[in-house]
């Protein structure tokens, strides 16, 4: 339980410290006569700043993806709970935000985009 306590933890890759459990896993295995390969590779760090929204003077967090471009501004909403309700938007110079069903899992890009031809 102490191995999993120590590397079950948030470790975006990239980080510090996805190096030091990446790194701390390897010296385990070795120390049981494993051959660790390790071949480094150039990635974007997972960084989250802070993003909201503000209705009507409440600010609202934000939980988005952290590649996605920024956006300040004003605009109209969309909001889609299902791919019904997806299928039939016009989200064109819409802010969209999906919600229930289509928050609690991974939505492909290129279903998304068929999604929304």
């Amino acid at each position: 339980m102490d191995l999993l306590a120590r590397i079950a933890r948030p470790r975006p890759v990239g980080t510090a410290l996805n190096n030091e459990i990446t790194d701390f896993i390897g010296s385990y295995l070795e120390s049981f006569g494993y051959e660790i390969n390790r071949i480094p590779f150039g990635c974007k760090v997972w960084e989250t700043n802070e993003s909201f929204l503000v209705v009507d003077g409440i600010k609202l967090p934000l939980h988005v993806n952290p590649f996605s471009e920024s956006f300040i501004g004003t605009g109209k909403a969309f909001v889609a709970r299902n791919f019904e309700e997806l299928k039939k938007a016009d989200c064109k110079d819409k802010i969209l935000f999906l919600t229930e069903d289509l928050s609690t899992g991974t939505i492909a890009a290129k279903r998304l985009s068929v999604l929304l031809s």
